[in-house]
């Protein structure tokens, strides 16, 4: 089970879905927060660019940033 965007480093976009989907076993999205953010602003992942940025998102956090 995936539980944290640490665990998605060298995971790719279709990995990602696959892991989810063995999981939940049905349609679903995969999103996040950012933590300056409400859960009502949720960012969707669609693409292994949205994941990227995601991981951008999670080093800058883990550098100490926002």
């Amino acid at each position: 089970m995936l539980h944290s965007a640490h665990q998605l480093r060298d995971v790719s976009f279709q990995e990602l879905v696959q892991k989810t989907l063995a999981i939940y076993n049905q349609a679903h999205m995969i999103k996040y927060r950012l933590p300056e953010e409400d859960l009502d602003a949720l960012v969707s992942i669609s693409c292994d660019k949205d994941q990227e940025n995601m991981m951008e998102k999670c080093n800058v956090l883990e550098d100490g940033g926002l």
